[in-house]
């Protein structure tokens, strides 16, 4: 991917089911947070990045999600 702006939210999980904790912070980045930055979306692909060892069954592990934005 060319590189290029992002916004970078983080998550942390709380060990438990891992599906309904990634819809509810997509709800809260693309409903609330994001529409609340004033930041203008790009049109190019979003991502979400897992660092080297991440465990959804580890109370705390950290994910980020990474939302093309305009300059």
């Amino acid at each position: 991917l060319p590189a290029r702006p992002y916004a970078v939210f983080t998550m942390r999980v709380d060990g438990g089911d891992l599906h309904p904790q990634m819809q509810a912070a997509a709800r809260a980045i693309w409903g609330e947070l994001l529409p609340a930055s004033g930041l203008k979306l790009a049109q190019a692909p979003d991502l979400e990045v897992y660092p080297a060892g991440f465990d959804p069954s580890r109370a705390g592990a950290v994910l980020e999600w990474w939302i093309p934005v305009l300059a």
